[in-house]
């Protein structure tokens, strides 16, 4: 499926994986070239129902409130006469969970996937104007796309998708009668501090949304990161993107994925103008162009003791790599994808060589520690307890150590987590028994060797 192609089931094009035009396949190349990849969340493709998007078997029977015992003219087979309701009564909880309504003249602004569909007023709105339809092409016998206008009938609900607080509003349709076609609403331009906030988010669930301006703080596969941590998920389209990478306006539909807010963008105009970060590599090999094993995490200073952990934390990662290696634009998340930041300027790491990050560059504030590369403390803690320190770019995991409370990794305070000389590898690395408390003291006292060879761990 080219970018700007749209696609519903049904629609006899099979949608296909793209990739920028020009970009080589081969492992090592010289220069970045990012882009988009796009996967269809239809039968046959990737499916949205999985962890991130929970929601209720479709073959589960709908609960009527009356009997059908009528012959109204509608084309439902209900004997009840279902209360008139617009997009706003239902998500402003005017309509209660649980009534069955008629929605009628709304417009579809999310197309069919296997799950439902997106609708919106089509006055559109600056709050409670759009609306989750869960409903199956088989379930409705039709499958709609955008800028049809519909008729709905079906039962109001609030889905709780997980233990965490929060439900997701939502009609169960049981039936979609198509009536026209109508203009899609424009989207409504929201500040993304607002999406953040879930009390502040709730008036615009199920609207199309549009954020101006956005830096990706999380590039990634299906899931990725705006400005203030927003999630940008993978319900209608999977999309991939890269740390550091900006938009000139990105827009999506805004759902609850059972913990938190997330835009659903439709299709890749739905991220405009994306541009690559300008990541500056002065060497022949380059962050993109790694493979697992070619960085080992081997030291970690979780816990200091001469200062504070927001100005004393530091890890360091060791080449294996026979050639030098430039680091930048190499991404550094923890266990869950987020915090997350990148290497931003040019760090040249030679074979055998070490580099030590931490978050802050000044040796007379950080306990001694030179840095080659510095972070925002608020995107990467570590922490003192288990956690996980993921090197990687864009899908590719080159390194990843996850440690325990103190369990087979040591946990010292005032010393850093070394690991032994001899299991200098990014498999070896993976087993706690091959780290020890550092023994030789620098800088104000703590005890470590950032960016020396590291201390032998005794048999």
């Amino acid at each position: 499926m080219d970018p700007g192609t749209s696609w519903s089931p049904g629609s006899g094009t099979e949608p296909r994986s793209v990739r920028p035009s020009g970009t080589p396949q081969g492992h090592r190349r010289a220069a970045p070239r990012f882009g988009l990849i796009l996967v269809c969340a239809a039968a046959g493709c990737s499916d949205p129902q999985d962890s991130a998007h929970p929601l209720p078997d479709d073959s589960a029977p709908i609960e009527e409130t009356a009997a059908d015992t009528d012959t109204d003219a509608d084309a439902d087979t209900d004997t009840d006469v279902d209360l008139e309701a617009t997009i706003r009564e239902i998500q402003d909880g005017s309509v209660a969970a649980g009534t069955r309504v008629r929605v009628a003249g709304v417009v579809v602004v999310g197309g069919h996937i296997p799950l439902g569909f997106h609708v919106a007023d089509p006055d559109g709105g600056t709050s409670y104007a759009g609306l989750w339809i869960h409903a199956s092409p088989e379930r409705v016998g039709v499958t709609v796309s955008e800028g049809l206008e519909v008729t709905l009938h079906g039962i109001t609900a609030e889905y709780a998708a997980s233990r965490k607080d929060g439900t997701l509003t939502q009609l169960e349709a049981d039936v979609v009668t198509v009536t026209g076609e109508a203009e899609v609403p424009a989207p409504q331009t929201v500040d993304v501090a607002r999406l953040a906030d879930p009390d502040a988010a709730e008036p615009y669930e199920g609207m199309l949304l549009q954020v101006q301006s956005p830096e990706v703080t999380k590039g990634g596969k299906g899931e990725w990161r705006i400005d203030g941590g927003v999630l940008v998920d993978d319900l209608y389209v999977s999309t991939t993107t890269v740390t550091g990478a900006t938009l000139f306006a990105l827009r999506g539909l805004l759902y609850w994925t059972g913990a938190e807010f997330a835009l659903e963008p439709r299709s890749s105009d739905d991220l405009q103008d994306y541009s690559e970060p300008p990541w500056d590599c002065r060497a022949d090999l380059c962050a993109w162009d790694l493979v697992p094993g070619d960085l080992v995490v081997s030291e970690v200073m979780r816990n200091p003791e001469s200062v504070p952990d927001d100005v004393g934390e530091w890890f360091e990662i060791s080449s294996a790599l026979e050639v030098p290696v430039d680091l930048v634009g190499l991404e550094v998340t923890d266990a869950d994808g987020y915090p997350a930041f990148a290497i931003r300027e040019s760090l040249v790491l030679a074979p055998e060589e070490h580099a030590v990050l931490g978050p802050d560059p000044f040796p007379w504030e950080n306990g001694g520690v030179s840095l080659d590369a510095a972070y925002g403390y608020s995107e990467c803690a570590l922490a003192n307890g288990a956690d996980t320190l993921v090197l990687g770019f864009g899908d590719t995991v080159v390194d990843e150590v996850a440690w325990d409370d103190g369990g087979a990794f040591p946990a010292l305070d005032g010393a850093s987590m070394s690991l032994d000389p001899e299991a200098m590898d990014a498999a070896l690395n993976d087993d706690g028994h091959r780290w020890c408390a550092a023994v030789s003291p620098y800088g104000d006292g703590d005890l470590g060797t950032p960016g020396a060879p590291n201390d032998p761990c005794s048999p």
